[in-house]
């Protein structure tokens, strides 16, 4: 592609994985950098520009950002928009996490959720974090890929290729945690 296709991703770690996919073809931003927590992320006036800008959004879904289709109506935006997470295997989430008021103090260490950096805000039913399982990683990739393919047709081989190699990189770092893992357990 002569200019490389402009790509809105709603927070740093779907930025890095469409830039893996995406590589010289694409040009990123992300909305909530690496430093900052797309729970409690304020859209920024500037954020609607961008929005503009692009022809492909990629958003992570189940609830993650509930400021994202305020976002896209604001802004006007009419690309393509790709919700990275469709088809894994959602994991429900507990009924202390799923019902639990976040708006409390929180002096007790939950095992299964760090409040303290999520607090004031609802996942819903589903634990929206799935990247953070390499094989469910590996659907964010695929998602990535074909919403790539679908704005940029030209670059289909390009976008399979990488997106290929890195889910087989991520599946090997997978297959290695496990093996190491059943080894711990069985000594």
């Amino acid at each position: 592609a002569d200019q490389p296709v402009r790509v809105v991703a709603t927070f740093s770690i779907l930025g890095d994985m469409t830039r893996e996919v995406g590589g010289e073809r694409v040009e990123v931003t992300t909305l909530a950098g690496a430093n900052e927590d797309v729970h409690v992320y304020q859209p920024r006036p500037s954020d609607s520009r961008t929005l503009k800008q692009a022809v492909l959004v990629i958003e992570n879904g189940l609830d993650l950002k509930g400021w994202m289709d305020r976002l896209v109506a604001a802004s006007g935006y009419k690309g393509v928009r790709v919700t990275a997470n469709d088809g894994i295997q959602r994991i429900r989430l507990s009924e202390e996490e799923e019902h639990h008021d976040h708006k409390h103090d929180h002096k007790h260490d939950h095992q299964h959720h760090d409040h303290a950096e999520h607090a004031g805000h609802d996942h819903g039913d589903y634990d929206p974090h799935a990247w953070q399982g390499l094989q469910q990683a590996q659907v964010y990739v695929r998602n990535i890929r074909d919403g790539l393919i679908q704005v940029d047709p030209e670059g289909a081989a390009y976008y399979e290729a990488r997106a290929a190699a890195y889910a087989d990189s991520m599946e090997q770092s997978h297959q290695r945690m496990l093996a190491r893992f059943n080894a711990s357990v069985q000594t």
